[in-house]
């Protein structure tokens, strides 16, 4: 939430405090699940986005050996923004349709507006990234949602 609010700084240091007590906990999905955070508060701060895409990663890869597809497809729409700051379009573009994928296989509707938010980022055609904004609304008011971003 401190990233939400605008305090990125106070995130990361919250996230990395509770990423070391996941770890201590020896529980993957506590891990996973903090390594996510700290992927998130970082892609809040101006220059850690590399560090975003670290985290993501090794969220993504904690979620796949656990089977948690929904957390898994979220980590990696989570490495497609932390592409798409770095202006890595190809990279972001991939990871949104890896993501979407997984969030329509899994049912993850908030997944799903993610993804296609994402994916309307590096669009050149107007028309292409307006009706992805508005399939990205309808699955956010579907889920219950009015959250539009990460």
């Amino acid at each position: 939430m401190l990233g939400r609010r605008g305090d990125a700084n106070a995130a990361v240091v919250a996230a990395t405090a509770a990423l070391k007590a996941a770890r201590q906990s020896r529980q993957p999905a506590l891990e996973g699940l903090a390594l996510l955070r700290l992927a998130d508060a970082h892609y809040r701060t101006f220059f850690g986005h590399e560090q975003a895409l670290e985290n993501a990663i090794a969220a993504a890869a904690v979620f796949e050996r656990l089977g948690d597809r929904v957390q898994q497809g979220r980590a990696i729409c989570l490495q497609g923004f932390a592409y798409s700051r770095q202006s890595r379009v190809a990279q972001a573009q991939q990871a949104a349709a890896e993501a979407l994928a997984i969030a329509q296989a899994s049912g993850d509707l908030a997944g799903q507006g993610y993804a296609l938010n994402l994916l309307t980022f590096h669009v050149a055609d107007l028309a292409v990234g307006l009706k992805r904004l508005n399939q990205a609304l309808a699955v956010f008011q579907a889920a219950g949602s009015s959250v539009t971003s990460t």
